[in-house]
């Protein structure tokens, strides 16, 4: 659960500090940028922000609501509430950033299925290669 204090900021500050985010986190390198949205985010949130990102790469794949909440461990009524979003545009620069080639969308995928399998060895031939 988020923690936002009860006192809002005022809509023109807000919009300027995360411009500042941004400029921030574009200013960095690869290596720097991982290191401080590491140090930003607890392993929660990175979780979050990670199954939202595949949540719209799934939809831009055309999967449905339900295999998407199934495959990912999430409910339906969250996928739903992204797609609804994402039917409305909402994700169209993530979209089109995903599609860049500095995007490993393999390396992504694979990384996330050995976070969804919990680290447990792959299901193919070569499943209990690790263990020899």
């Amino acid at each position: 659960m988020t923690n936002v204090s009860k006192h809002a900021l005022d809509t023109k500050h807000q919009e300027q500090l995360f411009s500042q985010l941004a400029q921030l986190v574009h200013s960095s390198s690869k290596n720097e940028t991982g290191a401080f949205l590491s140090e930003l985010f607890t392993d929660s949130e990175q979780i979050m922000f990670i199954k939202r990102l595949a949540v719209v790469l799934l939809l831009s794949k055309q999967q449905s609501a339900y295999r998407i909440s199934k495959t990912l461990k999430m409910s339906e009524s969250t996928v739903s509430q992204i797609r609804l979003k994402y039917e409305f545009g909402e994700y169209d620069s993530i979209i089109k950033i995903s599609k860049k080639k500095e995007f490993d969308s393999k390396q992504f995928w694979l990384t996330l299925d050995v976070l969804l399998r919990a680290g447990m060895p792959s299901r193919g031939k070569d499943r209990w290669k690790s263990l020899r």
